[in-house]
């Protein structure tokens, strides 16, 4: 999960999720809203084929941050 601009909030939270999910973007934000606080929720959910890893093998953030911008058009 990262921070995007918004226009409403400042920064809304979005999920990047691997396509393997096989969920659909509905059924995460509305389990992300029954677990979290409204501000907390996921707003937007990007799916991409792979989630691009650092070679420490930890989820690269910048590179989710860009990706979710951009499928956003932010």
């Amino acid at each position: 999960m990262v921070g995007v601009a918004d226009d409403d909030w400042g920064e809304v939270i979005v999920a990047v999720v691997a396509v393997s999910a096989a969920t659909p973007a509905g059924e995460i934000i509305a389990a992300a809203r029954a677990r979290l606080a409204s501000f907390k929720a996921r707003k937007h959910v990007v799916f991409v084929e792979p989630v691009v890893r650092s070679p420490a093998g930890r989820t690269d953030y910048r590179w989710a941050k860009d990706t979710a911008r951009q499928a956003l058009g932010r």
